[in-house]
């Protein structure tokens, strides 16, 4: 997979790819269910730290520490365009919902709105008093938001270049923002721990959402604006109501910072990226893995084989068993008094039996071995 942290991960509008952007200077596509690498995209000589499709998918775009955003065909990896004109490092990329138009969001303080194909300069946004690091549109295109580390978020006319509301109230630097579908909301992610919902017109404060125990990097909306996702450096991807605030399931398997996260078209799936190198794919309501993007490297298992005999491992005192759910398509792992993690059959895990035991190979090398029940 990538060789070194994940910044930022993508969908494609009908969740069939997810795009990546990494430290190791790459953009990677990827078949979010297989795992599959479908392209590895060079060029960039720093690091990448954001990535995003048009909304047909015919092109991703990437901004990076080299100063540029580059616009690339996903498939072949061809190049379609290098847009330059900003004097450090381009933290954030988003395209607007027809994909005409490229907004990027840079350490000189500026965001920049281009179009993709030509590299022309359509406007330049100054207001913010530090670096940029987050830019999104809204879906008709005719506002963008910003987030800064001078702790504002700011939306803007991306034409013209007025300031529409100044977003103030958290204590430290603002990571990420994202509008819902019908640009009623922003949701801020932010240095001081906190997510904030607000109204983007007014700037009045909706909620606040409490709980990560460190910086929050990353936010997103899902499709109708329902379930909010958020990744931190406490390591877990978090899924909140928007509006009520409450906490709807928390993520836990990445082993270092979330720095990405980023829901499907419909929802019913969200990716992470992370500091650990590896980029998961789960159900965001009941928290299951669905796929892990690592590229299956040299330590993963590809098949296995019981002896005769075997004995379950791992903590003694909790001895895992094996739970058929009403739809074959799914399997429950925990003990029969406990509530179950619920995985899906992909083709990304191997399986076995023996007479009495399971077992479970995942594609990051951990395997899962369990005693059988019978359905109830």
């Amino acid at each position: 997979g990538h060789s070194n942290w994940v910044f930022s991960v993508a969908f494609n509008h009908d969740s069939s790819l997810i795009a990546t952007g990494s430290r190791d200077n790459t953009v990677k596509v990827w078949n979010p269910f297989s795992g599959a690498l479908v392209s590895e995209l060079k060029g960039h000589s720093n690091w990448v730290y954001s990535v995003a499709f048009n909304h047909d998918g015919s092109f991703v775009a990437s901004g990076s520490d080299d100063n540029t955003v580059r616009v690339w065909n996903p498939f072949s990896g061809a190049l379609v365009s290098e847009l330059k004109g900003h004097s450090n490092w381009v933290y954030s990329v988003a395209f607007n919902h027809d994909g005409s138009f490229v907004a990027s969001g840079s350490d000189d303080n500026t965001v920049r709105v281009w179009n993709p194909f030509s590299g022309a300069l359509v406007s330049e946004l100054k207001g913010h008093s530090n670096w940029v690091y987050s830019v999104a549109f809204n879906h008709d295109g005719s506002l963008i938001a910003t987030g800064s580390r001078d702790h504002t978020v700011r939306v803007w006319n991306p034409f013209s270049g007025a300031l529409v509301s100044d977003l103030k109230g958290h204590s430290n630097e603002v990571h990420s923002v994202a509008f819902n579908y019908d640009g009623s909301l922003i949701a801020s992610g932010s240095a001081d721990n906190t997510v904030r919902v607000w109204n983007p017109l007014s700037g009045a404060l909706v909620s606040e959402l409490k709980g990560h125990s460190n910086e929050v990097h990353s936010v997103a909306f899902n499709y109708n604006g329902s379930l909010i996702a958020t990744g931190s450096r406490d390591n877990t991807v978090r899924i909140w109501n928007p509006l009520s605030g409450a906490l709807v399931s928390e993520l836990k398997g990445h082993s270092n910072w979330v720095y990405s996260v980023a829901f499907n078209h419909d929802g019913s799936l969200i990716a992470s990226g992370c500091w650990d190198n590896i980029v998961r794919v789960w159900n965001p309501i009941s928290g299951a893995l669905v796929s892990v993007l690592d590229d299956y490297p040299g330590g993963s298992v590809k098949a296995f084989a019981f002896k005769d005999y075997l004995e379950p491992f791992g903590n003694t005192s909790f001895v895992p068993c094996l739970h058929f759910s009403d739809n074959s398509g799914w399997i429950g792992l925990g003990p029969a008094s406990a509530k179950f993690l619920w995985v899906p059959l992909a083709p990304s895990l191997m399986f076995a039996f023996s007479h009495s035991a399971f077992a479970c190979a995942f594609p990051d090398g951990k395997i899962l071995i369990c005693s059988v029940l019978a359905p109830n």
